[in-house]
C-alpha cells in the first residue's frame, strides 16, 4: 500500500506520509486538509456566495489532471465525486483556495453490500456487478472512472451530490441545458464503456472549452 501511495504521488493528489496499525486496523497519515472538502463548500456556500463558472471549469480540469496521472501510471480510482476535492485553506476567496483530490483504494474500505449509497456514483456496467456481490478494486475500470468523471462535472454545476437527485424512468440524470460541459458529460455518460472517451480527450475538451471561454469566463488557471 505505502508503495502504491508513492507511486501515486503528484503536485495533484494529497500529499501521503506513511502508514501505521494499532491492532488489526491500520491507518493513513497524509496531508490535513482542514477546510474539508468540496462538498462541504458546496453546503456551506448555500444561499450565500457560489463558486463561479471560472473557478468550476478551472476545478474540473485540475480533477481530469488528477485522475490522468492515476490512469497514466495504469490504475483506476473506482468512483470520485465532490467529496474526492479537499481544500487546504481558508475559501474566503473561492479563486485563491488550494485543492488536492484524494485518492483511496476501494480495498482500504469496507468490502460493502449495503452499496445503496455508492450506487449512483458507478457506472451502470458495474451497478449491475454489485447487485450480486460486493466489488474489489478488481472490477474497476478506467471506462467506469469517466463514467463517474461525468457524475463529478454534474455535480460541480449542479453543487450537490448526484445521489440526492431522483433519476428519470431511464435511471438518467437530467443535464442543464446551459451547462457549458454538458456535452462532455454526455459522452462520460455513454451506457457503452467502449464508446466513452478516454481522461486525456476528457482534459483536452476541457481544456478546449477554457481556451473558447476564456474571455467571458475570464479564468485564471
Amino acid at each position: 500500500m505505502y508503495n502504491l501511495y508513492t507511486l501515486l504521488s503528484s503536485d495533484l493528489i494529497l500529499p501521503f506520509y506513511g502508514i501505521y496499525t494499532i491492532e488489526d486496523t491500520t491507518y493513513l497519515i497524509a496531508k490535513l486538509a482542514s477546510y474539508g472538502n468540496l462538498l462541504d463548500l458546496f453546503q456551506s456556500k448555500k444561499d450565500q456566495e457560489t463558486l463561479t463558472l471560472s473557478k468550476k471549469l478551472c476545478l474540473s480540469i485540475f480533477v481530469a489532471n488528477a485522475v490522468k496521472s492515476i490512469h497514466d501510471k495504469n490504475y483506476c480510482k473506482g468512483y470520485l465525486s465532490s467529496v474526492d476535492v479537499l481544500i487546504n485553506n481558508p475559501a474566503d476567496d473561492l479563486e485563491q483556495a488550494e485543492y488536492y483530490f484524494h485518492y483511496l483504494l476501494y480495498s482500504q474500505q469496507s468490502e460493502t453490500e449495503e452499496s445503496e449509497e455508492l450506487l449512483p456514483l458507478l457506472a451502470p456496467e458495474l451497478q449491475a456487478l454489485i447487485k450480486d456481490s460486493p466489488l474489489t478494486s478488481e472490477h474497476w475500470t478506467t471506462s467506469g472512472d469517466i463514467y463517474s468523471f461525468g457524475n463529478f462535472l454534474w455535480e460541480l454545476y449542479q453543487e450537490t451530490t448526484i445521489s440526492e437527485v431522483e433519476q428519470d424512468e431511464n435511471g438518467e440524470n437530467h443535464i442543464p441545458e446551459e451547462c457549458p460541459w454538458g456535452s462532455i458529460i454526455e459522452q462520460c455518460w455513454n451506457q457503452d464503456p467502449e464508446r466513452r472517451p478516454t481522461i486525456d480527450t476528457v482534459a483536452s475538451q476541457l481544456e478546449e472549452l477554457k481556451v473558447m471561454l476564456k474571455s467571458v469566463l475570464k479564468c485564471s488557471c
